[in-house]
Protein backbone atom coordinates (compact mmCIF):
# COMPACT_ATOMS: atom_id res chain seq x y z
CA UNK A 1 0.00 0.00 0.00
CA UNK A 2 1.30 3.55 -0.82
CA UNK A 3 2.60 5.52 1.92
CA UNK A 4 2.54 8.98 2.73
CA UNK A 5 5.60 9.83 1.84
CA UNK A 6 5.24 8.18 -1.56
CA UNK A 7 2.12 9.80 -2.10
CA UNK A 8 4.13 13.05 -1.30
CA UNK A 9 6.55 12.32 -3.30
CA UNK A 10 4.27 11.79 -6.71
CA UNK A 11 1.88 14.47 -6.18
CA UNK A 12 3.26 17.37 -3.96
CA UNK A 13 7.32 17.37 -4.13
CA UNK A 14 7.83 18.24 -8.14
CA UNK A 15 6.21 21.93 -7.06
CA UNK A 16 8.42 21.79 -3.71
CA UNK A 17 11.68 20.95 -5.57
CA UNK A 18 11.06 23.87 -8.28
CA UNK A 19 10.69 26.42 -5.19
CA UNK A 20 13.60 29.14 -4.51
CA UNK A 21 11.62 29.25 -0.85
CA UNK A 22 13.69 26.62 1.51
CA UNK A 23 10.67 24.60 1.90
CA UNK A 24 9.65 21.31 3.58
CA UNK A 25 6.77 18.44 3.87
CA UNK A 26 6.00 15.44 6.07
CA UNK A 27 3.81 14.17 8.72
CA UNK A 28 4.05 16.97 11.59
CA UNK A 29 5.87 20.31 12.28
CA UNK A 30 9.12 17.94 13.64
CA UNK A 31 8.88 14.57 11.83
CA UNK A 32 9.98 15.81 8.00
CA UNK A 33 9.91 13.33 5.24
CA UNK A 34 11.29 15.61 2.07
CA UNK A 35 13.29 19.38 1.90
CA UNK A 36 13.83 21.04 -1.53
CA UNK A 37 17.47 21.78 -2.38
CA UNK A 38 16.79 25.71 -1.32
CA UNK A 39 16.75 23.74 2.62
CA UNK A 40 19.62 22.13 2.11
CA UNK A 41 21.56 24.70 0.69
CA UNK A 42 20.39 27.45 3.40
CA UNK A 43 21.78 24.47 6.01
CA UNK A 44 24.55 22.85 4.46
CA UNK A 45 22.74 19.27 5.42
CA UNK A 46 22.08 16.69 3.09
CA UNK A 47 18.86 15.03 3.02
CA UNK A 48 19.38 11.95 4.70
CA UNK A 49 21.15 14.35 7.70
CA UNK A 50 17.69 16.50 7.34
CA UNK A 51 14.78 14.12 7.19
CA UNK A 52 12.54 12.83 10.40
CA UNK A 53 14.03 14.57 13.37
CA UNK A 54 17.43 14.87 11.54
CA UNK A 55 16.50 18.63 11.04
CA UNK A 56 15.83 19.89 14.58
CA UNK A 57 19.88 19.28 14.89
CA UNK A 58 20.33 23.08 13.08
CA UNK A 59 17.12 24.44 15.73
CA UNK A 60 18.76 26.85 18.47
CA UNK A 61 18.63 24.37 21.85
CA UNK A 62 17.00 27.32 23.38
CA UNK A 63 13.81 27.00 20.34
CA UNK A 64 13.50 23.56 20.91
CA UNK A 65 10.80 23.25 23.50
CA UNK A 66 8.64 25.80 22.26
CA UNK A 67 9.10 23.89 18.78
CA UNK A 68 8.15 20.64 19.98
CA UNK A 69 4.93 21.51 21.81
CA UNK A 70 3.88 23.44 19.15
CA UNK A 71 0.42 22.13 17.85
CA UNK A 72 -0.81 22.54 14.21
CA UNK A 73 -4.59 23.61 13.43
CA UNK A 74 -5.35 21.28 11.05
CA UNK A 75 -7.77 23.63 9.20
CA UNK A 76 -5.48 27.19 9.49
CA UNK A 77 -2.04 25.46 9.93
CA UNK A 78 0.87 26.86 12.13
CA UNK A 79 3.45 29.25 11.68
CA UNK A 80 6.47 29.19 14.02
CA UNK A 81 9.32 31.61 15.03
CA UNK A 82 12.83 29.57 16.07
CA UNK A 83 16.42 30.07 15.04
CA UNK A 84 18.06 28.05 12.80
CA UNK A 85 21.78 27.11 11.99
CA UNK A 86 22.68 28.41 8.28
CA UNK A 87 25.68 26.72 6.05
CA UNK A 88 27.95 29.34 7.48
CA UNK A 89 27.34 27.93 11.28
CA UNK A 90 25.20 31.42 12.18
CA UNK A 91 22.15 31.42 13.51
CA UNK A 92 19.04 33.39 12.06
CA UNK A 93 15.71 33.97 13.13
CA UNK A 94 13.29 32.33 10.54
CA UNK A 95 9.15 32.01 10.50
CA UNK A 96 7.96 28.48 9.67
CA UNK A 97 4.44 28.38 7.97
CA UNK A 98 2.77 24.79 8.02
CA UNK A 99 0.13 24.44 5.85
CA UNK A 100 -2.41 21.23 5.51
CA UNK A 101 -2.36 18.96 3.06
CA UNK A 102 -4.15 16.10 2.02
CA UNK A 103 -3.68 13.51 -0.30
CA UNK A 104 -6.39 10.79 -0.66
CA UNK A 105 -6.98 9.40 3.09
CA UNK A 106 -3.61 10.70 3.94
CA UNK A 107 -2.67 14.16 5.46
CA UNK A 108 0.23 15.81 6.36
CA UNK A 109 2.34 19.24 6.32
CA UNK A 110 3.60 21.18 3.28
CA UNK A 111 5.98 23.97 4.53
CA UNK A 112 8.31 27.16 3.97
CA UNK A 113 10.20 29.15 5.65
CA UNK A 114 10.85 33.23 5.90
CA UNK A 115 13.97 34.26 6.92
CA UNK A 116 13.10 37.46 9.73
CA UNK A 117 16.96 37.92 11.01
CA UNK A 118 16.54 41.39 9.91
CA UNK A 119 13.29 41.89 11.47
CA UNK A 120 14.18 40.90 14.63
CA UNK A 121 17.22 42.84 14.73
CA UNK A 122 15.21 45.24 14.23
CA UNK A 123 12.34 45.19 17.12
CA UNK A 124 15.81 44.59 19.25
CA UNK A 125 17.06 47.64 18.24
CA UNK A 126 13.35 49.43 19.15
CA UNK A 127 13.01 47.80 22.52
CA UNK A 128 16.84 48.81 23.03
CA UNK A 129 16.05 51.73 22.06
CA UNK A 130 12.60 52.17 23.51
CA UNK A 131 14.60 50.76 27.14
CA UNK A 132 17.00 53.59 27.03
CA UNK A 133 14.54 56.23 26.06
CA UNK A 134 12.61 55.58 29.36
CA UNK A 135 15.80 55.33 31.39
CA UNK A 136 16.93 58.72 30.34
CA UNK A 137 13.37 60.05 30.70
CA UNK A 138 13.21 58.95 34.64
CA UNK A 139 16.97 60.25 35.17
CA UNK A 140 15.82 63.09 33.74
CA UNK A 141 12.46 63.20 36.12
CA UNK A 142 14.93 62.26 39.09
CA UNK A 143 17.25 65.09 38.17
CA UNK A 144 14.39 67.85 37.99
CA UNK A 145 12.76 66.46 41.35
CA UNK A 146 16.68 66.91 43.17
CA UNK A 147 16.57 70.67 41.51
CA UNK A 148 13.03 71.29 42.94
CA UNK A 149 14.13 69.53 46.47
CA UNK A 150 17.49 70.73 46.59
CA UNK A 151 17.30 74.21 44.89
CA UNK A 152 14.16 75.79 44.51
CA UNK A 153 12.11 74.29 48.00
CA UNK A 154 15.40 75.46 50.01
CA UNK A 155 15.38 79.07 48.15
CA UNK A 156 11.89 79.13 49.25
CA UNK A 157 12.58 78.19 52.85
CA UNK A 158 14.94 80.40 53.15
CA UNK A 159 12.97 83.61 51.85
CA UNK A 160 10.09 81.92 53.80
CA UNK A 161 12.26 82.55 57.02
CA UNK A 162 13.55 86.15 55.77
CA UNK A 163 10.17 87.30 55.24
CA UNK A 164 9.31 86.27 58.88
CA UNK A 165 12.53 88.31 60.03
CA UNK A 166 12.05 91.17 57.24
CA UNK A 167 12.77 94.25 58.99
CA UNK A 168 13.67 93.24 62.61
CA UNK A 169 17.17 94.42 63.87
CA UNK A 170 19.33 91.82 64.12
CA UNK A 171 20.22 89.89 67.38
CA UNK A 172 24.03 90.96 68.95
CA UNK A 173 24.16 93.77 66.02
CA UNK A 174 23.16 97.20 66.85
CA UNK A 175 22.11 99.46 63.91
CA UNK A 176 22.39 95.93 61.35
CA UNK A 177 18.70 95.23 60.19
CA UNK A 178 17.61 91.93 57.92
CA UNK A 179 16.70 92.77 54.64
CA UNK A 180 13.85 94.29 53.43
CA UNK A 181 10.81 93.62 51.48
CA UNK A 182 12.20 95.20 47.80
CA UNK A 183 15.67 93.19 48.86
CA UNK A 184 13.08 89.89 49.12
CA UNK A 185 11.52 90.67 46.03
CA UNK A 186 14.68 90.65 43.92
CA UNK A 187 15.17 87.15 45.70
CA UNK A 188 11.57 86.00 45.03
CA UNK A 189 11.96 86.77 40.93
CA UNK A 190 15.23 84.56 40.84
CA UNK A 191 13.42 82.08 41.79
CA UNK A 192 10.90 82.69 39.74
CA UNK A 193 13.71 82.81 37.05
CA UNK A 194 14.53 79.75 37.81
CA UNK A 195 11.07 77.78 37.86
CA UNK A 196 10.46 79.45 34.24
CA UNK A 197 13.81 77.97 33.10
CA UNK A 198 12.61 74.81 34.03
CA UNK A 199 9.21 75.06 32.75
CA UNK A 200 10.79 76.32 28.83
CA UNK A 201 12.60 73.10 28.86
CA UNK A 202 9.95 70.58 29.57
CA UNK A 203 7.85 72.84 26.73
CA UNK A 204 8.69 75.61 25.00
CA UNK A 205 5.47 78.13 24.87
CA UNK A 206 7.53 80.16 22.15
CA UNK A 207 7.33 77.18 19.63
CA UNK A 208 3.33 77.05 20.15
CA UNK A 209 2.89 80.76 20.39
CA UNK A 210 5.45 81.77 18.01
CA UNK A 211 6.73 79.59 15.53
CA UNK A 212 10.16 77.32 14.96
CA UNK A 213 12.22 80.72 14.25
CA UNK A 214 11.25 82.48 17.78
CA UNK A 215 11.80 79.37 19.39
CA UNK A 216 14.72 78.88 17.98
CA UNK A 217 16.30 82.32 18.28
CA UNK A 218 15.40 82.15 21.93
CA UNK A 219 17.41 78.93 22.48
CA UNK A 220 20.24 80.51 21.25
CA UNK A 221 20.09 83.68 23.18
CA UNK A 222 19.65 81.55 26.50
CA UNK A 223 22.36 79.09 25.39
CA UNK A 224 25.00 82.27 24.88
CA UNK A 225 23.60 83.86 28.41
CA UNK A 226 24.61 81.28 30.22
CA UNK A 227 27.18 79.48 28.54
CA UNK A 228 28.97 82.87 27.92
CA UNK A 229 29.68 81.75 24.29
CA UNK A 230 28.33 83.54 21.08
CA UNK A 231 25.98 82.19 18.65
CA UNK A 232 25.68 83.35 14.88
CA UNK A 233 22.16 82.50 14.37
CA UNK A 234 20.85 82.41 10.95
CA UNK A 235 17.52 81.65 9.80
CA UNK A 236 17.04 81.71 5.94
CA UNK A 237 13.38 81.11 3.45
CA UNK A 238 11.41 79.86 6.30
CA UNK A 239 8.30 78.39 5.06
CA UNK A 240 5.47 80.67 7.24
CA UNK A 241 3.61 77.53 8.24
CA UNK A 242 4.73 73.75 9.65
CA UNK A 243 3.44 71.19 11.54
CA UNK A 244 3.96 70.70 14.87
CA UNK A 245 5.97 67.28 14.65
CA UNK A 246 8.95 68.74 12.46
CA UNK A 247 8.78 72.26 13.99
CA UNK A 248 9.27 70.61 17.50
CA UNK A 249 12.04 67.89 16.06
CA UNK A 250 14.23 70.66 15.09
CA UNK A 251 13.83 72.73 18.13
CA UNK A 252 14.79 69.78 20.62
CA UNK A 253 17.67 68.88 17.58
CA UNK A 254 18.72 71.92 18.37
CA UNK A 255 18.66 71.94 22.19
CA UNK A 256 20.29 68.55 22.33
CA UNK A 257 23.21 69.85 20.02
CA UNK A 258 23.69 73.01 22.26
CA UNK A 259 23.50 70.92 25.07
CA UNK A 260 26.26 69.01 23.68
CA UNK A 261 28.41 71.63 23.25
CA UNK A 262 28.49 73.48 26.33
CA UNK A 263 28.98 70.26 27.94
CA UNK A 264 31.32 68.94 25.87
CA UNK A 265 33.31 70.72 23.22
CA UNK A 266 35.25 73.64 25.06
CA UNK A 267 34.00 75.85 22.42
CA UNK A 268 34.04 79.43 21.78
CA UNK A 269 31.83 79.72 18.50
CA UNK A 270 28.81 78.18 17.57
CA UNK A 271 26.84 78.91 14.38
CA UNK A 272 22.87 77.82 13.86
CA UNK A 273 21.35 77.80 10.52
CA UNK A 274 18.42 76.83 9.72
CA UNK A 275 17.18 77.26 5.96
CA UNK A 276 14.60 75.43 3.46
CA UNK A 277 14.39 73.84 -0.12
CA UNK A 278 11.97 73.30 -2.15
CA UNK A 279 10.79 70.30 -0.29
CA UNK A 280 13.06 70.05 2.39
CA UNK A 281 14.57 72.13 5.80
CA UNK A 282 17.89 71.68 6.36
CA UNK A 283 19.51 73.00 10.03
CA UNK A 284 23.05 73.02 10.69
CA UNK A 285 25.11 72.99 14.32
CA UNK A 286 28.51 74.00 14.04
CA UNK A 287 31.15 74.57 16.84
CA UNK A 288 34.71 75.22 16.93
CA UNK A 289 35.50 73.30 20.22
CA UNK A 290 37.91 70.01 20.59
CA UNK A 291 35.40 67.97 18.30
CA UNK A 292 35.65 64.08 19.29
CA UNK A 293 35.79 60.63 17.41
CA UNK A 294 31.96 59.51 15.67
CA UNK A 295 32.52 56.42 15.16
CA UNK A 296 33.28 55.79 19.05
CA UNK A 297 30.75 58.38 19.89
CA UNK A 298 28.16 55.82 17.90
CA UNK A 299 29.56 53.11 19.74
CA UNK A 300 29.17 54.71 23.16
CA UNK A 301 25.59 55.30 22.29
CA UNK A 302 24.44 58.19 24.02
CA UNK A 303 21.04 58.97 24.77
CA UNK A 304 21.46 62.31 23.30
CA UNK A 305 22.02 60.98 19.87
CA UNK A 306 20.08 58.60 19.95
CA UNK A 307 16.91 60.78 20.89
CA UNK A 308 18.16 63.24 17.94
CA UNK A 309 18.02 60.16 15.58
CA UNK A 310 14.72 58.96 16.98
CA UNK A 311 12.99 62.26 16.33
CA UNK A 312 14.80 62.76 13.11
CA UNK A 313 13.15 59.23 11.86
CA UNK A 314 9.76 60.42 13.31
CA UNK A 315 9.66 62.95 10.77
CA UNK A 316 11.25 60.84 7.83
CA UNK A 317 14.51 63.05 8.10
CA UNK A 318 18.03 62.29 8.12
CA UNK A 319 20.61 63.34 10.38
CA UNK A 320 24.42 63.48 9.95
CA UNK A 321 27.35 64.09 12.68
CA UNK A 322 30.82 65.14 11.64
CA UNK A 323 33.29 65.49 13.79
CA UNK A 324 37.47 65.00 13.67
CA UNK A 325 39.12 65.67 17.35
CA UNK A 326 40.50 69.32 17.53
CA UNK A 327 38.71 70.56 14.48
CA UNK A 328 35.36 70.81 16.12
CA UNK A 329 31.84 69.14 15.16
CA UNK A 330 29.23 69.32 12.68
CA UNK A 331 25.30 68.31 12.87
CA UNK A 332 22.92 68.48 10.03
CA UNK A 333 19.45 67.73 9.50
CA UNK A 334 17.42 67.33 6.92
CA UNK A 335 13.62 67.32 6.90
CA UNK A 336 10.98 66.83 4.24
CA UNK A 337 8.19 69.49 4.28
CA UNK A 338 5.41 66.68 3.39
CA UNK A 339 5.41 63.46 4.97
CA UNK A 340 2.95 60.75 6.26
CA UNK A 341 3.25 60.32 10.27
Amino acid sequence: MENLADKMASVVLPALESSPIPSWAGDSLVQRSHFNPAWLKLTGRTLAESIGEGWIACVHPDDLLPLRAARTNESEGHAAEYRLRDASGNYRWMRDMATPVTIGDHHGLLGYCIDIEGQKQAEHARRELAERLVTAQEAERARIARELHDDISQSLMILTFQMERAGKPVSNEPGKRHPDAPALADDLREVVRRISKMAHELHSSSLEYLGLSRAIQGACREFSKQWKIPVDCELVDLPQKLDNMTSLCLLRITQEALHNIAKHSRATNVTVQLSSTEDQLKLVIRDNGIGFDVEQAKLAGGIGLLSMRERTNLVHGTLALVSVPGQGATVECSVPFNHDH
